[in-house]
């Protein structure tokens, strides 16, 4: 039978993890781009920055915008995408 101290201890670490976790995701949320007149065109999963650009600037045109900015991980992920 485990001593009522290491159980304890146990239950601590567990708690700090559960609480530390969520926190740490939080801090990943992408900030919309610089400038104004940015419009939230989604967010898919490309393999770069540059590939996620690439992809939407049709797009972004045939609907009358001019520039595609795309925030996310840097390399494969999903990327946010806005249009101005």
């Amino acid at each position: 039978m485990k001593s009522w101290r290491s159980r304890a201890r146990v239950g601590i670490i567990a708690g700090i993890a559960a609480a530390t976790l969520p926190m740490a995701a939080a801090t990943a949320v992408a900030e919309p781009p610089p400038g104004d007149g940015w419009h939230k065109a989604g967010a898919l999963h490309y393999d770069s920055k540059s590939d996620c650009e690439a992809s939407e600037i049709d797009g972004a045109k045939d609907l009358g915008y001019s520039e595609v900015w795309c925030d996310g991980p840097g390399g494969a992920g999903t990327y946010g995408v806005y249009y101005r």
